[in-house]
């Protein structure tokens, strides 16, 4: 088999199993039929709804409920309290992710054995062989982002006599064009919807519908954008051999022209640009079309690699299957978000579901920043662009809802959002409550990730930087909003959730939601307000807001340690709802934050730690995305055991058998269960590189959290927080060789496991030797400083004649 290849030996039957194709814009799920293919199509901007307006703002003035919910919290009226929270919440949804709709091909004879599907993630293709009745088939596809087609080519003993047919769930019209020399293009166009309500309210009235209204004279509406979908087939004989080929090349387009901007639902239009895109590649051959499709692939995936090597006596694929994982997560990710295209949702680019699960929108309390963890570590930085726009987006509609909800300045968001800007409170969930919507604190996660990003490149242009900061600045704005005295002197979030779950305040079953200083959104305005602070030479006519936070900055309660030696998930002791609840909520400053550092905070680290455990003991982790982010807390936790259980929980049970990720969902929906979610991919691929390589405060640190079953290995050109570039080798579990490349002067500390070490600067004379010394307290660790020149390679090696062997 081959190292990138997927391999298996029944066709797809749902999406769920499918092989996934796309170009950061258009997507595409193949089934991988015999005879028969199905592939459903998406564009990246294909939603329904339309730019928000004043129609969308909130109708009454929610922040009139603000002072008296915040006095209930004070006075610990939890019921009072829940009820006026959900009097904030709106009438409003974000709108849904939309599939364009799918082709299906009779192309050729059933199988009648040797059948095998394949995708190549190094190549970034989907292939599928059979043996039938007259001979071999072959089938290859693959989305190119050079030209903006999808290419299926068949080659079997007889030409196709059958012609692909699109259909779509969304009201079409079909008509056949000429192209020239021959050749007919078959064309849909049709609308997205005008509004689709979320898949969780169940069969209500009008959870879909459609604007029959025609366009303005410039084409133009204000919801429900136009598409169209456009194929070409072309046959030929291969030359010098029996068989043939015959092969469909497919574009797409919609009417999305911005997120303020009317879209257009202009079919005649639309349906020229698609034939202006097959009309540019009809004249290729599919050797060129490849080519050109393989080398722009390659110019991403071939920027780091892994590999992995099990003990000789490990007969199991666990280890393959690991290091599988991995390259599938980032192929994932360079096949759903590119530079010019939009971020990728819940379930990246591909969605066959008009009412798709949670909206196929941006989940802000996890899921959308959890898609992009693995990029900046893999040298992919340039995929984070979608996620940069996204959030600086935001400001804009983000800053209407903070003053009509909270009378504050600076934007927020709250639990999720979509193309459009969406950043209200929306409406609980029946039973109502306030578990799901009232989070205020999302546009603070948004804006640290962002600067997060700009952690591993240094030297980011000023633009890119001045636009973090404006949005940096707008989030430390609002989080001063949020801050209210607490009991004890101090300063607290109120209100206040912690991510859809809730505490249980007397210790009995009643249960709620809102409060004050919850530990999330106290380790999410801590760590704004630090990094504010920390890049205040952006700062641009913003003194009077960096004096305010110096002095809120002392006094903001900090995440507290409960008697059982637990991180408190609440600013009080309280009992929680569900021990093993799915969010980790309270565990941000471990992983993806650094608040909550082992040798920064080892007593904020321990606490972490312990409660990590209890809630992996109690059953979290039952959802992919989950178990991702359990497998990199364990990283950071520096708990090798818990890492590769959760690499087994991820690769077994929560994942299907294309190994893409799944959430268990109501079977009443779903009659296999299980959701497609892009998440859980995307957060695995990074927690297998923390495992070996991370980087935080400052500091690198190598092989913190590697599992036994990793005996042997090779991690190639690794991106670490500061602007350095790492690349390792270990053996028998045993680090052989590191080395860390600096782009630009600074100081970093290096950790690495106990042993004796060398350490050379290469370049600097022998007697520059870097020593190690002890660090923590179990004895297990080593760290040494290293003032890094730009330029420079720091090369940590076993010291002469000692053995690489794990003790």
């Amino acid at each position: 088999m081959k190292r990138f290849d997927i391999t298996r030996h029944e066709p797809a039957i749902s999406i769920n199993d499918s092989f996934l194709l796309g170009n950061g814009r258009l997507g595409a799920s193949v089934r991988g039929g015999a005879g028969r293919e199905h592939v459903d199509l998406n564009l990246d901007t294909f939603w329904s709804g339309g730019p928000l307006g004043a129609a969308d703002d909130d109708g009454e003035e929610p922040r009139r409920f603000l002072g008296p919910l915040r006095e209930a919290v004070r006075d610990g009226e939890w019921a009072r309290a829940e009820a006026l929270a959900m009097r904030m919440q709106s009438d409003a949804y974000t709108q849904s992710y939309e599939p364009l709709g799918f082709i299906d091909w009779a192309y050729g004879d059933a199988s009648t054995g040797g059948y095998s599907r394949s995708l190549d993630l190094a190549r970034a293709a989907a292939t599928v062989a059979y043996d039938s009745a007259d001979g071999r088939v072959e089938v290859e596809t693959f989305v190119s982002a050079t030209e903006q087609v999808m290419v299926m080519e068949v080659s079997q003993p007889a030409p196709s006599s059958s012609s692909p047919e699109f259909r779509s769930p969304h009201p079409v019209r079909h008509e056949r064009v000429e192209l020239g020399g021959g050749d007919y293009v078959d064309i849909a166009t049709g609308r997205a919807p005008s509004r689709v309500l979320p898949q969780y309210l169940g069969d209500v009235a009008d959870a879909v519908i459609y604007d029959a209204g025609e366009p303005d004279a410039d084409g133009l509406v204000d919801a429900g954008m136009g598409f169209a979908v456009a194929i070409l087939v072309q046959t030929r004989e291969v030359p010098g051999a029996t068989g043939a080929t015959t092969r469909i090349l497919v574009a797409a387009t919609d009417g999305f022209r911005g997120r303020s901007e009317r879209p257009s639902a202009d079919g005649e239009a639309l349906s020229e640009q698609v034939l202006a895109t097959l009309r540019g590649v009809a004249g290729a051959t599919t050797e060129e079309l490849r080519d050109r499709h393989r080398a722009a692939h390659a110019e991403l995936f071939d920027r780091s690699d892994l590999r992995l090597v099990a003990a000789p006596d490990d007969s199991s694929s666990k280890t393959e299957t690991d290091e599988l994982y991995h390259h599938l997560g980032r192929y994932l990710l360079i096949s759903s978000s590119r530079p010019d295209t939009q971020a990728a949702t819940l379930q990246g680019i591909w969605n066959d579901s008009v009412r798709p699960g949670w909206s196929s929108n941006y989940t802000t309390n996890i899921n959308v920043e959890m898609n992009y963890w693995p990029a900046d570590v893999s040298g992919l930085g340039e995929l984070t662009e979608p996620f940069t726009e996204l959030v600086l987006g935001l400001e804009a509609t983000g800053s209407r809802t903070a003053a009509s909800t909270y009378g504050a300045e600076g934007w927020c968001v709250h639990h999720n959002t979509d193309i459009w800007g969406f950043s209200n409170l929306v409406r609980g969930l029946e039973p109502a409550d306030a578990t799901w919507s009232n989070w205020p604190t999302g546009g603070l996660w948004l804006t640290l990730q962002l600067w997060d990003h700009l952690d591993f490149a240094p030297r980011h242009d000023a633009s890119l930087r001045a636009q973090a900061w404006k949005a940096l600045a707008g989030s430390a704005r609002f989080a001063l909003s949020l801050l209210q005295p607490y009991a004890d002197g101090t300063l607290a979030v109120s209100p206040s959730t912690s991510p859809e779950h809730s505490f249980r305040p007397n210790g009995d079953e009643a249960e709620f939601a809102v409060s004050a200083g919850v530990t999330m959104d106290q380790t999410l305005v801590l760590e704004v307000f630090e990094r504010l602070l920390a890049e205040a030479d952006a700062a641009d006519g913003d003194d009077e807001l960096l004096a305010a936070v110096r002095a809120a900055l002392p006094l903001v309660r900090r995440p507290q340690i409960g008697a059982d030696g637990l991180l408190q998930e609440w600013a009080e002791d309280w009992e929680p709802r569900a021990r093993g609840h799915r969010h980790t909520s309270h565990l941000l400053g471990l992983f993806p934050g650094s608040s909550f550092d082992e040798y920064a905070s080892p007593e904020m680290f321990r606490a972490a730690r312990r409660a990590l455990e209890d809630r992996v003991a109690h059953g979290s982790g039952y959802t992919g995305w989950s178990q991702a982010w359990i497998l990199c807390l364990a990283t950071r936790a520096r708990d090798a055991s818990l890492v590769e259980h959760s690499l087994d929980v991820l690769t077994d049970g929560l994942s299907s058998s294309s190994l893409l990720d799944l959430h268990p969902v109501d079977v009443e929906t779903h009659p296999d269960g299980h959701l497609f979610q892009i998440d859980g991919n995307l957060g695995g691929a990074a927690g297998i590189v923390e495992a070996l390589v991370q980087s935080q405060n400052e500091s690198i640190r190598l092989l913190n959290a590697m599992p036994l079953r990793w005996y042997a290995g090779e991690l190639r050109n690794i991106r670490a927080r500061g602007g350095a570039q790492v690349s390792l080798e270990w053996d028998e579990r045993r680090l052989v060789r590191a080395e860390l490349d600096a782009s630009v002067t600074r100081s970093f500390t290096v950790t690495v496991p106990a042993g004796d070490w060398v350490a050379t600067v290469r370049g600097r004379p022998d007697d520059a030797s870097i020593h190690f010394a002890a660090v923590g307290t179990d004895g297990e660790r080593l760290a040494t400083t290293w003032d890094a020149a730009a330029g420079e390679t720091l090369v940590i090696r076993p010291a002469p004649g000692r053995s690489t062997r794990a003790r």
